[in-house]
């Protein structure tokens, strides 16, 4: 379903294939905005959408396997906020164990500090948070109270904010909302969803609107030439002064396929390996939809500078 792309600045914009679902990321309008790397950082990845159903909890779930399957990776924690739906936990919490716990976003500040928890793991390991659908005030509050913005600079934690969306203009405006209030400190990526949209031209609709073009920074000097920049990474991206947001492209499922994860509520990998004699089409299918995936979060993790030693 094509490539990730981001935008280096008001005029000079690049996708990483010429397909049409490389479309370019966007950056917040403010030249104040630094996303420099930690010597050493750790990582927290926020998975919202605010909106409920648009496959942000699948979408983490994905990210999990990724980085257990593909990264043979151990060092990581992934942390569940969804009270009412705690697919993350209920998938993976046999596999992970103790790196796997609970948390919530409460708008009350008597309860807020238990979403501390989440800071205090990403000091010490990578995380992986599932944000609860509608959580975008209480998370708001959270960050306030906390100066999230200053201590995660402080502590070296890189947030990102992996924002999925089913197409939709209320999905924009909502991601906008996300850009406008965390967009200067937090990096964010875009996550075309098409499982909820499978329409190219929809999506290409909505990203035309000037809402989503709003969204595009004010030109910036560049450090760098604009060839270089498209291949020298974030490392240089930051230097530049210039933060953007990234788009990941998470192809649609089988939908028979999708009932039978769902049913199964396993890790992915063991369904589908598990699956080979009995539904032999199915495990062909859904390990062929796990690399397509993993493929994207290569280039995506690659161009935030996090897929070497950590992400």
């Amino acid at each position: 379903n094509g490539a990730v792309g981001f935008a280096a600045d008001g005029e000079y914009n690049y996708g990483l294939d010429a397909t049409q679902n490389g479309q370019e990321g966007v950056a917040v309008p403010d030249s104040q905005q630094s996303f420099s790397l930690p010597e050493q950082a750790h990582w927290v990845h926020f998975w919202g959408g605010e909106s409920g159903g648009v496959g942000k909890s699948t979408c983490c779930r994905l990210m999990v396997h990724y980085l257990s399957e593909k990264l043979k990776r151990e060092d990581f924690c992934a942390i569940d906020c969804d009270r009412t739906k705690p697919d993350v936990s209920n998938w993976y919490g046999g596999q992970l164990g103790e790196r796997c716990i609970t948390s919530l976003f409460s708008e009350s500040e008597e309860l807020s500090s238990e979403a501390d928890a989440i800071i205090e793991k990403a000091m010490v390991q990578d995380a992986i948070v599932n944000l609860p659908a509608q959580a975008f005030d209480s998370f708001k509050e959270w960050a306030r109270h906390n100066a999230l913005a200053d201590v995660v600079k402080e502590l070296g934690i890189v947030p990102v904010m992996w924002f999925v969306s089913d197409g939709t203009p209320s999905s924009l405006a909502l991601f906008a909302d996300s850009m406008r209030e965390f967009g200067s400190w937090m990096r964010h990526v875009w996550v075309r969803n098409y499982g909820r949209e499978k329409s190219e031209v929809a999506w290409q609709a909505l990203e035309q609107r000037e809402a989503f073009m709003k969204l595009k920074p004010q030109k910036t000097p560049l450090l760098y030439a604009s060839v270089e920049m498209e291949i020298a990474g974030v490392s240089n991206f930051d230097e530049a002064g210039v933060s953007g947001f990234f788009i990941m492209n998470v192809p649609a499922m089988y939908a028979p396929d999708r009932k039978i994860f769902e049913e199964e509520q396993k890790p992915l990998k063991i369904v589908a390996e598990t699956m080979r004699s009995g539904k032999p089409l199915f495990s062909i299918r859904s390990r062929k939809f796990l690399e397509d995936v993993c493929t994207q979060f290569d280039i995506v993790m690659t161009r935030m500078g996090a897929k070497n030693e950590k992400f």
